[in-house]
């Protein structure tokens, strides 16, 4: 990559071209970085990152020597976060006049801040985690009062913060806000928050496809519930689309077992979907719900136009593309900003944005008016030092191919710790007390539930009291035990109809596989 960047950057001298600062500090500590690597002679594999309390630079991990690729990795990001503290430490000129006590822009942050956006423009930020994209947006809404921005973000609990702190020339929504407003109010009798299978078996619009669902007590049609299923996931996948109809494209991957089975074609499930379109639309159809995706889809469809001078879109790696559709299809200035690498609402349709950019400039072609699309970065993370950092780029660099560093510019260092518990052979035993954790108060961040839900046995195990980040309803801990009580045969105490619908553990594997 960076071999690549010193080729682009001879040429452009050659002709007398402008090298971005970013490219030149690039090539600067990858040429450092490089004569350090030759002169030592050292092997460019490793299977660990370096991971040590020494501090910046260490080549140690407790008495063993690291690898000498990633000693050189770790120079690099060393020497990337030593140049933006001596560019923040030189001669600034105040943007406009503004000061604002006790909060310094990095450069990169001065940067977009200082850059006014146009109509026919599409600003891009990619920004590592702990880097500050919120508050550069805050920022630069605050340095033009003039204008007005529409701030546009996924969580709720990210709006109401943004409400907060953001200044009055902005509106903080969510999209399904903007959306319910428009022309979701008018589901309001009918809403739900999602179709559910076990609710729909009985549903004409599936005759046609199967045969109708049994009477109740006797038992349970696999098929039509198959069939069903298959037709729901196809409609979800076209509300989170950008598309304007139901499409083979729509179908899930990999095709369905009712699909390669011969038991009902691709085109039938696909006009069976476009009949269960039709009846969510129809306000007066309460067999078939409205659901959030569904009114925010019929929002996206009306190509609507915001009265605003800037929309700012905040978490765009976890925006599906119905929303991307509404931001690109603007005639207004447009900033979009996220982290591909923390995207976590991949299940539900979320795609990058971010990635996606040129797209979606396209899209807005498609209304009567180009988009130029440019794209800024934010590297510097505040949120921790460079020992977490080390092992951060390690991770994006070896599994995602990510090839900037992220600079930890964090107050510590940071320390980590090895879990004890862990070897080749994975988890030795879940439930030994708190074995390899810190010292009590701690937070705990996991990939996935089930080793949260892990955690908080092992913490209840050792009388630890257990707060749960956003509530413990949203972990599902009710649908565990119904799938214990379904093990365990007692069928008539499970709560969720879903699982009651099937006669015993083995069928509901049966059916997930």
């Amino acid at each position: 990559h960076s071999a690549e960047r010193l080729i682009l950057t001879r040429r452009l001298a050659r002709v007398g071209a402008a090298v971005p600062l970013d490219t030149l500090r690039e090539l600067v500590s990858f040429l450092v970085t490089l004569c350090c690597y030759c002169s030592s002679g050292g092997s460019p594999h490793a299977d660990q990152p370096t991971s040590t309390g020494n501090g910046p630079g260490s080549s140690t991990l407790g008495d063993k020597p690291l690898p000498l690729f990633l000693t050189c990795r770790r120079l690099q990001a060393d020497l990337l976060a030593a140049n933006r503290i001596l560019e923040d430490a030189g001669l600034k000129i105040p943007l406009r006049g503004l000061h604002m006590p006790k909060f310094q822009l990095t450069e990169e942050q001065a940067a977009i801040v200082a850059r006014d956006v146009q109509a026919s423009e599409l600003l891009a930020i990619s920004a590592f985690a702990g880097t500050g994209k919120t508050s550069t947006l805050r920022m630069y809404s605050c340095l033009r009062p003039h204008l007005s921005f529409l701030y546009i973000c996924f969580n709720v609990s990210v709006r109401q913060e943004a409400q907060r702190t953001f200044p009055d020339n902005v509106t903080c929504k969510n999209a399904h806000q903007l959306a319910f407003g428009a022309c979701g109010f008018k589901y309001r009798a009918k809403l739900a928050d999602e179709l559910r299978t076990e609710e729909l078996l009985a549903c004409s619009v599936f005759d046609g496809l199967v045969k109708a669902a049994p009477k109740q007590g006797r038992g349970f049609d696999t098929q039509r519930f198959e069939v069903v299923e298959a037709c729901l996931s196809t409609l979800q996948s076209f509300l989170n689309s950008a598309s304007p109809e139901v499409k083979d494209e729509h179908l899930p991957r990999p095709s369905p077992g009712v699909i390669r089975e011969g038991v009902v074609t691709a085109a039938a499930i696909c006009s069976a979907v476009r009949a269960l379109w039709g009846r969510m639309k129809s306000v007066g159809d309460t067999e078939v719900r409205m659901t959030h995706s569904g009114y925010l889809k019929l929002y996206s469809l009306s190509r609507p136009k915001l009265p605003y001078d800037v929309v700012l879109l905040d978490e765009a790696q976890d925006c599906n593309p119905a929303i991307a559709d509404i931001v690109a299809s603007q005639r207004c200035a447009r900033i979009l900003v996220g982290d591909k690498h923390q995207a976590i609402y991949g299940f539900i349709g979320a795609q990058d944005a971010l990635k996606d950019a040129s797209i979606s400039a396209n899209i807005g072609s498609t209304v009567g008016h180009r988009t130029t699309v440019f794209k800024r970065q934010l590297t510097r993370s505040f949120r921790f030092g460079p020992n977490i950092a080390d092992v951060a780029n390690f991770v994006l660099g070896r599994f995602k191919n990510e090839p900037r560093p992220v600079l930890g510019c964090g107050a510590a260092e940071g320390e980590l710790l090895s879990d004890p518990r862990r070897g080749p052979q994975g988890p030795a035993n879940l439930l030994v007390p708190l074995e390899g954790c810190p010292k009590p108060p701690f937070a705990y961040v996991a990939r996935t539930n089930a080793s949260v839900v892990a955690m908080a046995l092992r913490a209840q195990e050792a009388r630890l009291e257990v707060a749960w980040v956003g509530g413990v309803k949203g972990y599902r801990l009710d649908l565990l035990r119904d799938l214990c009580l379904l093990a365990l045969g007692q069928r008539g105490q499970v709560e969720s109809a879903r699982v009651r619908t099937f006669g015993s553990l083995e069928a509901l594997r049966n059916f997930a596989q």
